[in-house]
C-alpha cells in the first residue's frame, strides 16, 4: 500500500509521539519506531518535569490552569512537531542525494557483467524496486 509522504511522515510522528492507538490499530512501521514517551524515556521524564512545573506555577496563581503557560507548551510542542517534519525532510534530501552520487559505479558494474550476471542483476533491481513501490512515502 502506498503512503502519501506526509501522511507517513505524521504517522512516524504520531508513533514516537505515543498518539497512536497501536492495540485497536496496529500498524507495521511501530516495530521499528519507538514512542519516546514510554515509560523510562529521555521524552517521558522531560514531560513530567514540564507537567510539575505547569502544576507549580498554577498553585502559585491559585488557578487549575493558567493560559500563558498553556500557550507556552502547546507553541513549543508546535515547534517541536515542525522541526520533525523538517528534519525528516532533510534527511530525506541528504540521503538520496548520497543514492544519486553512487549511481555511475553502478552502471560501471553492470556494464562488466555477462549477460547472465546481467539478467539476475536486473531480476534483484525489479525485486528492490517492487519492494520499495510497496512502502512508497511520495
Amino acid at each position: 500500500m502506498k503512503k502519501d509522504k506526509e501522511q507517513f511522515k505524521c504517522l512516524i510522528y504520531d508513533l514516537m509521539m505515543g498518539s497512536r492507538n497501536l492495540e485497536d490499530y496496529p500498524v507495521k512501521e511501530s516495530e521499528v519506531v519507538t514512542n519516546e514517551f514510554e515509560e523510562g524515556m529521555y521524552c517521558d521524564s522531560a514531560y513530567n518535569e514540564v507537567y510539575d512545573a505547569n502544576r507549580r506555577v498554577c498553585e502559585r496563581l491559585d488557578v487549575e490552569e493558567d493560559d500563558d503557560v498553556e500557550c507556552i507548551i502547546s507553541n513549543l510542542l508546535g515547534i517541536a512537531k515542525h522541526i520533525s517534519m523538517k528534519m525528516y525532510d532533510y534527511g530525506e534530501y541528504y540521503a538520496n542525494k548520497t543514492g544519486d552520487s553512487n549511481i555511475d559505479e553502478i552502471i560501471s558494474f553492470y556494464e562488466g557483467l555477462s549477460d547472465g550476471r546481467k539478467v539476475k542483476f536486473m531480476k534483484l533491481i525489479y525485486s528492490i524496486q517492487n519492494l520499495i513501490d510497496s512502502v512508497d512515502v511520495n
